[in-house]
């Protein structure tokens, strides 16, 4: 890793994180530093810090709860405290919500079904369904944008 660096600090804010990654964005811009080798660095380097992140995240939460609830729990700037998961709840063995959920599954099923005609409907005209209607196209309502897949060898 030559590009990708954190800031020196003993206080870090998100606006000097995005000052000091503009520093290498900037690099990129003026041609120092390659755009696709320091992307590929960046992506390296996320995924390294969250095998850490996954690695600590039982022992620095057992740590974090000995500090309690204060204000003032802060390291490197950054402040912290504990909090409990969500609870989870299962409605299964309820004969209602078993019957509403079957009906709430076929009418996903139908919908999914009739979105997948609207979506052949804006390829090919005249898409009819089972009596003789045709089908209107779907609306572009957005999508996402265009990403590098960048895949790093086990």
């Amino acid at each position: 890793m030559k590009a990708i660096t954190l800031p020196p600090s003993q206080h870090y804010t998100k606006t000097a994180l995005k000052e000091h990654s503009q520093l290498t964005i900037d690099k990129v811009d003026y041609g120092v530093l390659d755009a696709l080798s320091t992307y590929i660095e960046a992506k390296i380097a996320v995924e390294y810090l969250n095998n850490i992140i996954s690695g600590l995240k039982t022992a620095a939460f057992d740590e974090a709860e000995k500090y309690g609830k204060a204000d003032d729990n802060n390291i490197y700037g950054c402040k912290f405290e504990c909090s409990n998961g969500i609870t989870k709840y299962d409605y299964s063995h309820d004969e209602v919500w078993s019957r509403l959920n079957a009906e709430k599954t076929i009418t996903t099923a139908l919908m999914k079904a009739r979105e997948d005609l609207m979506k052949k409907a804006n390829s090919f005209s005249g898409v009819c369904d089972e009596n003789g209607e045709e089908i209107p196209p779907a609306k572009v309502s957005g999508g996402t944008s265009s990403s590098i897949k960048i895949t790093i060898p086990k």
